[in-house]
C-alpha cells in the first residue's frame, strides 16, 4: 500500500468509545479523511456534521481531534493491543511489510520528535545545548572542554529523539536508518490517548 490515514475522534468515556454508534461515526470520519490530500487532516463540514449527529444520539461530548494522511513508496501501520496508540509511517523505497510494521511498533514505543536531526524543534535543541554547556561548566570544565562535551551530549540527544538515528527496539545494536537498508522514512504519525 502507498497511502495511510489515521484520525482521532475524541469522547469522554470508554463506554462511549465502545458504542456502536460512535465506532460507526469514527469509521465514517476516517472514510472522509481518506479522500483528503496527504498531510494534516482538518475537520471538514461533513466530518463535523457526523460527529455532531452522533453527539445527538449518544448525548456525550465528542469532537474531531486530529488526522494525518501519508503517501509514500510504501506505508505501514501499527495499532497497540490496548487500542490506545496508533502509528502510520511512510518510506521512500520498497520495504517489506513486516519491517514497516516493526518500524511502526518502534515509533509507538520510542515516540520520536522528528525523522532526522533537522526536524527536531530548534528551541528544544538550543535549550538542551545550553543545559549541557552549563552542566559542564558547573562541573568545573573550561570553555573549550565544555563545548566538546556539548557536541557529544547533542549527538546523544539526537540519537534518542530523531527516528532515523534511534536504536531500533527490535535490534538495539542497529539504528532505524541501518535496518531500513537505504530507505528513508518520509513521514509518520503517532496518536496516543
Amino acid at each position: 500500500s502507498s497511502v495511510a490515514t489515521i484520525v482521532e475522534v475524541k469522547c469522554e468515556t470508554d463506554f462511549c468509545s465502545r458504542n456502536d454508534e460512535f465506532q460507526t461515526m469514527a469509521d465514517a470520519v476516517l472514510a472522509l479523511a481518506m479522500e483528503a490530500d496527504a498531510g494534516d487532516i482538518v475537520a471538514s463540514d461533513a466530518m463535523t456534521t457526523l460527529v455532531h449527529d452522533c453527539f445527538g444520539k449518544i448525548g456525550e461530548n465528542m469532537s474531531f481531534g486530529r488526522g494525518m494522511k501519508l503517501a509514500g513508496a510504501k506505508v505501514g501501520h501499527y495499532l497497540h493491543h490496548d487500542n490506545k496508540t496508533g502509528v502510520i509511517v511512510a518510506v521512500d523505497k520498497d520495504v517489506d511489510a513486516d519491517m514497516l510494521r516493526k518500524v511502526s511498533q518502534h515509533i509507538a514505543f520510542s515516540d520520536p520528535l522528528g525523522i532526522v536531526e533537522a526536524d527536531l524543534p530548534a528551541e528544544l535543541m538550543e535549550k538542551e545545548a545550553a543545559f549541557a554547556k552549563q552542566e559542564a561548566i558547573d562541573s568545573g570544565k573550561n570553555e573549550e572542554i565544555a563545548e566538546k562535551m556539548v557536541v557529544g551530549k547533542m549527538r546523544k540527544f539526537v540519537a534518542q529523539h530523531a527516528l532515523m538515528e534511534q536504536a531500533f527496539v527490535h535490534d538495539d545494536k542497529k539504528s532505524v536508518r541501518e535496518i531500513l537498508g537505504g530507505a528513508t522514512v518520509t513521514g509518520f504519525a503517532r496518536f496516543a490517548l
